[in-house]
């Protein structure tokens, strides 16, 4: 709206516009004369955010985001008020039938995915119950009460009222957490075992020949698992072990039996 209204009073004033452009080059200065970036800098340094170039968020990058994609910034879904605000429409959509299922992606990310998925059972209760009665009337107080029901149990004593699945991968022989209010996952690990039909074994060493003669490369496979896994969280995760490293550092700080755990040492122990 305030670029709308902007563009129309450029347009229907050219001193305004005249104006506008002359402040932008001045901010923009002038290359080859660093003073003239002095009025841009101190911009710049008024913001809540550093400029940066984008390389250096690999190690400072202060907030939490997907994997190491910065555009990507994740927000506190465990606040209450930030849950319901980004919910709003969504619970609305089920209450009214319109949608029938979640697939929720990714929740590995979020601080409590435990307590997420309980809060979406929750708060769907009290959708249904709120779309289907007014406020304040007997319905609605048995759906907190269901609401209430839900929040305290377990996904292996019943079906949960609303169908969830969640995006996680699992590897061999990890389960899916007994406390997360879902009904399975999105079947990438049925997906794997359905692609080995095609997939011949006897071929196994002819490849394993191939790919050593290619790459020059003849590491063990676990090895190189455990490799690549550590490169991923020293270049790729690096600010966010350096971020659980300080937190880490703050709670020693406060043990007189952990104070002698510094903070490097604490963040080299992914490595």
């Amino acid at each position: 709206m305030i670029k709308h209204r902007l563009n129309s009073l450029c347009a229907a004033s050219p001193e305004v516009r005249a104006a506008i452009e002359e402040a932008v080059r001045e901010f923009n200065g002038t290359p080859g004369e660093p003073r003239s970036f002095d009025l841009l800098d101190s911009l710049i340094e008024q913001q809540a955010y550093r400029l940066a170039f984008w390389r250096v968020a690999a190690e400072e990058i202060n907030y939490r985001r997907f994997f190491d994609i910065n555009e990507l910034a994740a927000i506190r879904m465990e606040l209450p008020e930030v849950f319901q605000a980004t919910h709003q429409v969504l619970f609305q959509l089920l209450a009214e039938g319109k949608a029938t299922g979640l697939r929720i992606d990714h929740p590995d990310g979020l601080r409590d995915p435990s307590g997420y998925f309980r809060a979406i059972q929750h708060s769907y209760v009290l959708a249904q119950a709120d779309f289907r009665c007014a406020g304040g009337s007997p319905a609605k107080d048995a759906g907190e009460e269901l609401a209430q029901q839900v929040a305290d149990r377990l996904p292996v004593d019943s079906v949960w009222p609303l169908y969830v699945v969640a995006e996680k991968i699992l590897s061999r022989g990890e389960s899916l957490p007994r406390d997360w209010a879902v009904d399975g996952t999105t079947g990438y690990d049925f997906l794997n075992a359905v692609n080995g039909l095609f997939v011949d074994a006897d071929n196994r060493e002819a490849f394993d020949r191939t790919y050593q003669s290619f790459t020059g490369a003849t590491a063990d496979f676990q090895h190189m698992v455990g490799a690549a896994k550590k490169m991923t969280m020293l270049v790729s995760m690096v600010s966010e072990i350096n971020s659980l490293a300080h937190q880490l550092d703050r709670i020693a700080e406060r043990n007189r039996c952990c104070r002698d755990f510094t903070l490097n040492s604490l963040n080299l122990c992914p490595a």
